[in-house]
């Protein structure tokens, strides 16, 4: 278990290095060029000099403190996240009306986000980015920072040659964070699968053996945690009692994705996901039979209430469940009812 902790911690100070010192290089490079170029033609080079300087400044800094400290991984990097968005959303305020090139670097900062936060976070993040991006005219055009639109007008090849480097660079970082977020998650993963098994260990040392068999796979572990948090869900929540509840709207409720649902029911529950939500409706169906809840109210609203929308479809499902119609289960109870409710 600690080993996994100091190969997590190992690894993010790897990406830490990476990540500072490749900001590092590229805003280095941006400043030699302007010093080198220092005017195109008659006009100056677009990204404004004194960012680039106070970016590399903090950026050098960061750096420092990253490999000289114990630092908390997500505190530190939650705060350089939102001054990367801070400082990228003003100089797309200021190149808005010459290129929107710039809007790539919001792709490398929400697989930020994803890698510190929950993937449906980072999806709120990414509709929050759309936003942003779709009124950034508006607000440097209120603002009045907006660089003159004309301003590569007769230098259009010096504008190319600035957008290439910006999709270079983009790329670069998109695929710096895709590669550590998938080395973070195989070490989180496995540290589930550890966790779990010490757990066993200490719970029940007798069945231990039987228990390492069955999580020699860490992929077992995970999906048969899922499948508990699946139960617990649908036992606190009862997702089930909406008639539109599908795997689709399970997978994102608890973060996942619908391949992982129907491989933890299959293996763990064997079943799919219609028959655990069927069993779960018909299940709350008789027990508000056997309260009579159908006398005070009407059957449709006791079928309703578990999600059910059609009268034929409850049928069907109850004799499914059950192998009797609803008539034959309420004269098994001794319950009188109305015959035309019921087929």
């Amino acid at each position: 278990m600690e080993n996994l902790k100091k190969q997590l911690n190992n690894k993010r100070r790897e990406f830490s290095k990476w990540f500072t010192f490749s900001i590092l290089g590229v805003l280095l490079f941006y400043i030699a060029l302007i010093f080198i170029i220092k005017n195109i033609g008659n006009q100056p080079f677009a990204l404004p000099k004194n960012i680039l300087i106070f970016g590399f400044v903090i950026a050098l800094y960061i750096s420092y403190l990253i490999s000289k400290t114990q630092f908390n991984f997500v505190t530190i990097y939650r705060i350089i996240s939102i001054s990367i968005f801070l400082l990228l959303t003003y100089v797309s305020m200021l190149l808005c009306e010459i290129s929107q090139i710039i809007y790539l670097f919001y792709i490398p900062l929400i697989l930020m986000v994803m890698l510190l936060t929950t993937f449906r976070k980072s999806i709120y993040f990414t509709f929050f980015i759309i936003i942003v991006c779709y009124f950034i005219k508006d607000i440097s055009g209120f603002l009045q920072i907006a660089l003159d639109k004309n301003l590569y007008h007769d230098y259009s090849y010096a504008l190319h040659y600035q957008e290439y480097i910006m999709i270079a660079v983009a790329t670069y970082f998109t695929f710096l964070i895709l590669y550590y977020y998938i080395e973070f998650s195989k070490i989180q993963n496995n540290y589930i699968y550890v966790n779990t098994i010490e757990s066993e260990k200490k719970v029940e040392p007798e069945k231990f053996a039987e228990v390492n068999e069955e999580y020699s796979n860490p992929d077992n572990t995970i999906q048969k945690l899922l499948y508990q948090k699946i139960i617990d869900f649908f036992e606190t929540e009862k997702p089930y009692q909406k008639s539109d509840f599908s795997i689709k709207k399970l997978a994102d409720l608890l973060d996942t994705n619908t391949t992982y649902i129907s491989r933890a029911l299959n293996i763990y529950g064997k079943k799919n996901f219609s028959t655990l939500v069927n069993e779960y409706r018909i299940a709350q169906i008789k027990d508000e039979l056997a309260k009579n809840t159908h006398l005070k109210f009407t059957l449709e609203y006791v079928y309703s209430k578990a999600g059910f929308t059609k009268q034929p479809t409850f049928n069907r499902v109850f004799k499914e469940q059950t192998g009797v119609t609803p008539s034959e289960y309420l004269e098994s109870l001794n319950i009188s009812v109305d015959n035309n409710n019921l087929l």
